[in-house]
């Protein structure tokens, strides 16, 4: 991927748009759809895309036969030239109040999500924190300015666009996360005992959690060429190769079902296994974890090429599976920890300790 920092804020095509305002009604259009959070609109006419300001009533972009992906996840709008295989971001400018629309990419891009302490509090007994873009090395505000490397930092979500023949594939996801600065811990009244706190069983105070900021799962894939998602926008990452594509294979939380194996079948993409907490490809087989029950526990199975769960002793569930150099070992049952298998990467055994 090719990143042209030194460009993005010195050669900017500047759209700022000082034009009278026009009607709506007057525009010819087939459709509008409405661009969530924000005041813009995709104006679909024919095969041209326009972005349209709901409220200043102007072309924020004029039609044209490019097309526009929403990144949630950095609340950035990107407008795709598949002719050229290049990214462009359309973003208000602070100062003007019009827009800029600048080069990000070619082929693909890439730039991940962290949650940081804020430059301004840096020296401030009030700590504040908000997100920011990596890209490589780099740090980026939400309108892609360039700052100096953020305090007390860790990742959050991560997006990318990329080209695959008539396809993009798009990452878009934040993962829910703790906002800080954390705030002081305060009990919960007790409803059986009013003016107390409540207790567990244990005796142990129960208190207020800590707020959250909610999970967002934008990741889809785009046909360029059909002008629709050929999968929704519902997931985090998808892993892909030509003829199979296994979405979100990593799970952040296990007590969530969201892990799927779809495959390419006459140039259409089809749901053909159940929904697990994650999947794991080792080769021919998957090793998939199922969702986490109310004791904290999840099990695991095995997988073969055609998806069917592999039987070991008239049992598919295992209570741990990992892949190693040769295959994939298998434990059975961790309370015997000498009863363990180790299957090939077509699912057949080849060593048991039993």
């Amino acid at each position: 991927m090719k990143h042209l920092y030194n460009l993005i804020f010195i050669l900017t095509f500047l759209v700022t748009n000082y034009s009278v305002s026009q009607n709506l009604n007057d525009i010819k259009k087939d459709s509008i759809v409405k661009i969530d959070n924000t005041d813009l609109s995709l104006i679909y006419y024919k095969k041209t895309t326009a972005v349209w300001h709901n409220f200043a009533s102007f072309y924020v972009v004029e039609p044209t036969k490019n097309w526009f992906i929403y990144l949630n996840s950095v609340q950035l709008l990107v407008e795709v030239d598949y002719k050229h295989k290049t990214f462009f971001a359309v973003i208000e400018d602070e100062l003007t109040g019009g827009y800029k629309r600048f080069l990000i990419g070619e082929n693909d891009i890439h730039g991940d999500i962290i949650y940081a302490q804020t430059l301004e509090s840096r020296n401030s007994d009030v700590k504040e924190y908000k997100e920011y873009i990596q890209i490589d090395s780099l740090y980026f505000s939400k309108s892609l300015k360039e700052v100096i490397t953020p305090l007390d930092s860790f990742k959050v979500g991560e997006y990318s666009l990329s080209f695959d023949k008539k396809l993009i594939f798009k990452t878009d996801f934040i993962y829910a996360y703790e906002l800080k600065p954390y705030p002081l811990l305060q009990a919960i009244e007790s409803i059986q005992y009013p003016g107390e706190d409540s207790i567990t069983i244990d005796s142990d105070v129960v208190y207020f959690p800590w707020p959250i900021k909610e999970k967002l799962s934008k990741s889809g894939i785009y046909s360029l060429k059909k002008r629709e998602w050929l999968l929704p926008q519902v997931f985090n990452t998808i892993d892909h190769s030509k003829s199979e594509l296994i979405t979100n294979p990593i799970s952040m939380d296990l007590r969530e079902l969201n892990s799927q194996i779809w495959r390419n079948k006459f140039c259409k993409w089809e749901l053909k296994s159940v929904t697990y907490s994650s999947i794991k490809k080792a080769e021919s087989v998957y090793i998939c974890t199922t969702q986490l029950d109310k004791y904290g526990q999840v099990s695991y199975l095995v997988l073969g090429k055609d998806l069917k769960p592999i039987e070991i002793n008239d049992f598919y569930n295992f209570d741990f599976v990992e892949a190693i150099k040769d295959g994939v070992k298998i434990t059975p049952i961790l309370t015997k920890p000498t009863s363990t298998f180790v299957l090939d990467f077509k699912g057949n055994i080849i060593n048991s300790d039993n």
